[in-house]
């Protein structure tokens, strides 16, 4: 089994990413990375995933119908070191870059499912961290934005879902950097746009925050927000009067401080979700239907050690 997991949808949440500074002194200017030809800087990665599924289980014993809650969870975490080498700067600051990412542990980290349905979702995110975890090396580019080019497409991370927004979301922010935003480099900057888009709403804000750690650095806030309805797809789903179902919604929460001196990441906290919520057929006896709910958490933390 495969979770939920293109669009301009997915284009522009990708096109911010988590980032964080504090401001000495404030600038007018847009930050940008500096990138310096041959030098290298060291990463740790964890990542964690999580997966929760909730809804009921129904039994008929002669007239009388017998509903029973369930909850199925897994959870997997793995952490690796990166490593990545500037190999070459062009003229207007693009950078090549090689990435190799080391695994700390042959291991992914994980519980074993407590009944059939449990260990069959603890396989699937082992099937992805076992993928994450061999050691691998990447080369794409960087623009002094932060925006990555030419990322090759890895199909272990395609998640099973539509619009592949978390899938997208992990494949980018697996990368210890950050696309900086076209904002004055300043305590309080910050925009707010909204997205509508296929069915979709919600909306994405992006901040420079003040930090009181010193005045190397400052904290970049992004946050984003999507909901769309869910179409009946199963008999068991509950389609009165036509209305969809259930309601599927994407959350991404990210803070990152970076250096002033060249707008490289110095720490990274970054997480989304992806949760479907559904309204199952009625039950008698019942005075609400049941709701089925299915979940999946990613969080992402990086800190540089060189």
């Amino acid at each position: 089994m495969r979770f939920f997991a293109s669009s301009a949808v997915c284009a522009g949440l990708l096109a911010v990413a988590s980032g964080a500074l504090v401001f000495s002194p404030a600038q007018e200017k847009p930050l940008t990375r500096t990138f310096l030809d041959g030098s290298v800087e060291t990463f740790q990665v964890e990542v964690s995933m999580q997966v929760d599924v909730r809804g009921v289980s129904t039994q008929s014993i002669g007239e009388k119908t017998y509903v029973t809650p369930t909850a199925h969870h897994a959870q997997v975490v793995l952490r690796w070191k990166a490593s990545r080498r500037i190999v070459s700067v062009a003229g207007d600051g693009t950078a090549q870059i090689e990435e190799t990412d080391t695994p700390y542990s042959a291991q992914c980290e994980g519980g074993t499912g407590a009944d059939a349905d449990a260990q069959k979702l603890q396989q699937s995110l082992a099937e992805i961290c076992s993928h994450l975890r061999a050691e691998q090396t990447l080369r794409y580019e960087e623009r002094p934005d932060g925006l990555i080019l030419d990322l090759p497409k890895d199909p272990a991370l395609a998640l099973d879902e539509n619009p592949p927004l978390l899938t997208l979301w992990l494949r980018r922010n697996l990368r210890p950097s950050v696309i900086l935003p076209a904002l004055p480099f300043q305590p309080g900057a910050r925009s707010q746009r909204p997205i509508r888009s296929s069915g979709m709403n919600g909306s994405e804000t992006t901040e420079w925050v003040d930090s009181a750690t010193g005045t190397s650095g400052a904290t970049l806030h992004v946050l984003q927000e999507l909901s769309w309805p869910e179409p009946a797809i199963k008999s068991d789903f509950s389609n009165v009067g036509g209305q969809p179902p259930g309601k599927t919604t994407f959350f991404a929460d990210s803070n990152t401080v970076v250096s002033i001196e060249d707008g490289g990441v110095t720490n990274s906290t970054r997480t989304a979700s992806r949760e479907t919520k559904r309204i199952l057929n009625p039950v008698e006896g019942l005075a609400q239907a049941p709701e089925f709910s299915s979940k999946l958490a990613v969080v992402i933390t990086v800190r540089r050690i060189s």
